[in-house]
């Protein structure tokens, strides 16, 4: 290779780093920054609202998104525009219904947010779906975090603008932002749609149906947790999990890095090379969750300094997250050895019982009144670590050991003692 080779790939290279850093960076201190310019209640709020989103935007596609990928790669089928575009302009419109429905109810405006949160996750999860089967990177990075880039800009309009956002305003900004892109998305299908539309559009039902449903219980396992905790408690706590959660996203952006420079060879490699693959991988989580926990527990207050009387309550939720973190991480990476072995539907019926195993838990609690936001963060954990056990259990018994795996998944409890050392 040249020297001008080795140069443009280089720039390449640095390009995409700074690029990924950038949308990374946005997106984790972005609702951070939110957090601190608006009540806690309100804040707590649009958090609940955004997960609302994203698990009813995926139960509102009927696996159409999920199907998009199969049907331009396998089955090289190029003129799937006009499915996206008729679905997330079906998921826009049946939102903003139920927003209306939820305003002329009094339902308030956590509950008008979290209607309008699911055109914005529509949207995303459309986008991002096909500018990954398409393998358009920079594209890739915008709409991953696109539903949540519109969400700071409107906090930030807002908060020029009148001084004073909250759910109220934020609701009405991004409700019309998301109104202006079903307008464009209508345009595009009425551009784009083909003879025998409907066809087609059932076509991809059919086979990206059970996609969906194994996506739902994935998602309902990583997303859930702000609205089971909005569901049995209130939105103040919402509102902290949702700091502790954000600060710990950033543990997912290795995978994220890991993912995007290896996830062939993670598809396609033997069982010994992801055995050593994943410890390494984990071996860097747990790095960064110490840097984490203890940069939080030195700086925190210059982090969150609105809510400095709540440090030390964060500083135990924050260890129990990272945990969760670096589980949910794990349960990702083994998924795509289940895809591999073609157990993935034996998986979903297992961890289809872990999620209503942890809903069962957190009314158990409450019903004795121990629920508090460590019992619940700790309940999501241990429903982690159950999955990824189950993962692993599978997978040996359709012939994939992985011994040094099945060891080190136990290591993230590690980081236990320091919530209980902040606790004390």
């Amino acid at each position: 290779m040249t020297i001008a080779e080795l140069r443009r790939v280089g720039l390449k290279i640095s390009f995409f780093l700074l690029a990924f850093g950038l949308s990374k960076g946005i997106a984790f201190a972005g609702p951070l920054l939110l957090s601190q310019l608006i009540a806690i209640e309100d804040y707590g709020a649009i958090e609940f609202g955004l997960s609302i989103g994203v698990v009813v935007s995926q139960i509102m596609s009927l696996g159409v998104t999920g199907a998009i990928p199969q049907m331009m790669l396998i089955r090289k089928d190029r003129q799937v525009l006009d499915i996206l575009f008729f679905q997330a302009l079906v998921t826009g419109i049946l939102s903003f219904l139920a927003a209306v429905i939820a305003y002329a109810s009094g339902l308030g405006w956590s509950g008008i947010f979290a209607c309008i949160a699911v055109a914005g996750a529509g949207a995303q999860i459309t986008s991002s779906v096909y500018f990954r089967a398409r393998g358009w990177s920079y594209a890739i990075m915008l709409a991953d975090n696109l539903s949540l880039y519109a969400f700071i800009l409107i906090g930030f309009v807002i908060l020029l603008a009148v001084g004073a956002p909250n759910a109220h305003s934020i609701s009405v900004g991004y409700g019309a932002v998301f109104a202006a892109v079903l307008v464009a998305v209508a345009t595009g299908l009425m551009v784009t749609i083909r003879p025998g539309f409907f066809r087609a559009y059932m076509g991809a039902i059919c086979i990206g149906f059970f996609m969906m449903v194994n996506s739902i219980i994935y998602v309902g396992l990583a997303n859930s947790s702000r609205i089971l905790i909005g569901f049995f408690m209130s939105m103040e706590e919402v509102s902290l999990y949702s700091i502790c959660f954000r600060l710990s996203a950033s543990i997912v952006i290795v995978h994220s890095v890991v993912v995007t420079a290896y996830f062939k060879k993670m598809y396609e490699g033997d069982p010994e090379w992801f055995d050593w693959f994943y410890i390494r991988c984990l071996a860097v989580m747990l790095a960064v969750a110490i840097v984490l926990i203890l940069a939080f527990d030195l700086f925190g207050g210059t982090l969150v300094s609105s809510w400095r009387e709540q440090i030390p309550h964060l500083s135990v939720i924050l260890p129990i997250t990272c945990i969760q973190a670096i589980w949910w991480v794990s349960m990702s990476q083994i998924a795509l050895r289940l895809d591999r072995a073609l157990i993935t539907r034996a998986a979903t019926v297992w961890l289809a019982g872990c999620v209503a195993l942890m809903v069962a838990s957190l009314a158990i609690l409450d019903a004795i009144g121990l629920l508090s936001l460590v019992s619940a963060s700790s309940v999501f954990a241990a429903t982690l670590l159950l999955a990824v056990q189950i993962q692993l259990h599978l997978l040996r018994r359709s012939g994939v050991n992985l011994r040094r795996t099945r060891l080190a998944i136990w290591a993230p409890l590690l980081l236990a003692p320091a919530a209980f050392g902040f606790a004390g």
